[in-house]
């Protein structure tokens, strides 16, 4: 119990200040899934070695070819030019001296491929990856991390378990007309406005191209320590909008106006209005009286079950029975849930 308060202490710190930088070294294995909060020293150490040993096995058959399991040249290809212009306006990548850091992007990439055959190469996955490398400068351990976090955006699931970029996009929908009905009726009105196009890179690479490059890490491990919501990322999406929108509706922008005018303010986002922001909005949700049951997913199991909840509904359920889509989200909690995460 004392261990399980002194987590969710820790948690709500990181949710509203971060964590210091020289710590992301130990903390962000933790917040990324890579070691257990309960888990001990030993258990830790063990768990690393064991880790360790198979990225490197990883790396040799994929320098062997082993079994024919080469990468088609194509992505290799591709892999090869995005590394290089990838974060390169960071110290830890500029100049040919850190040729070897740009090398460690590129082996990572491909050795994850290689692991994981069915998943496609996304331009988005370096993005991702480089930050990861430069706090952990790691490539074993910055490996992990990555697959952990590529594992749980909904963007890059393999084939087998396509989830349509649509139904991904649900529930940022559903929280708009919840909590932003004046900018919903205007995303209604427009033309192609409810396909949210605009917000597909936001949700691709966690808003990364939005903020200056340390803000967005920020932001990430706020959505990282998962405190109040699994899906923190889609109340910074709604604070973007609160913010911004009524500059496009005042414009009348059409879909294309309005994916250019969100692109321009690339990298020149405020970071902590939009987190108040978007705090704001998830105290505003979790004391609304009703929600559509497609939000589900975004908060515990736990917090649907306190009697100050807000009831659960859609056009398909009657009274307090839920749908057939909300009984299936309840069986199947896990797997409904990281559809929706970033």
């Amino acid at each position: 119990c004392v261990c399980v308060s002194l987590l969710y202490y820790e948690l709500k710190v990181i949710f509203f200040q971060g964590v210091a930088p020289p710590m992301r070294k130990e903390v962000w294995p933790f917040l990324l899934g890579l070691y257990r909060f309960d888990s001990t020293g030993e258990q830790r150490r063990e768990l690393w070695h064991m880790r360790h040993k198979e990225y490197w096995d990883i790396n040799t058959q994929r320098g062997q070819n082993a079994g024919g399991r080469g990468l088609d040249a194509m992505v290799i290809q591709q892999v090869e030019k995005d590394v290089v212009r990838t974060d390169r306006s960071n110290p830890y990548y500029k100049g040919d001296e850190n040729q070897p850091h740009v090398d460690m992007l590129k082996n990572i990439l491909l050795n994850y491929l290689i692991h994981n055959g069915d998943v496609s190469y996304s331009q988005g996955m370096t993005d991702l990856l480089a930050p990861v490398l430069v706090s952990l400068n790691d490539e074993a351990e910055a490996f992990w991390c990555f697959t952990s976090l590529v594992e749980s955006s909904a963007f890059f699931k393999p084939a087998r378990n396509h989830v349509s970029v649509d139904k991904q996009l649900e529930p940022l929908r559903m929280l708009i007309k919840l909590l932003l009905p004046w900018f919903f009726r205007y995303l209604e009105e427009t033309e192609g406005g409810l396909t949210l196009m605009f917000c597909h890179r936001w949700l691709l690479v966690c808003l990364k191209r939005e903020f200056r490059e340390e803000d967005a890490v920020s932001i990430w491990e706020v959505c990282w320590s998962e405190y109040e919501t699994k899906a923190f990322h889609l109340f910074l999406c709604i604070a973007i909008m609160a913010i911004y929108g009524s500059k496009a509706i005042e414009k009348n922008m059409n879909i294309n106006e309005l994916m250019v005018f969100f692109s321009t303010l690339s990298c020149t986002m405020p970071k902590d209005l939009i987190l108040a922001q978007a705090r704001g909005y998830l105290f505003q949700f979790r004391r609304s009286p009703e929600v559509h049951c497609s939000l589900y997913p975004l908060m515990d199991r736990s917090f649907w079950d306190l009697k100050e909840s807000p009831h659960l509904g859609c056009e398909l359920c009657r009274g307090r029975r839920p749908c057939e889509r909300l009984q299936m989200m309840e069986r199947n909690d896990v797997d409904a849930t990281r559809e929706y995460m970033c």
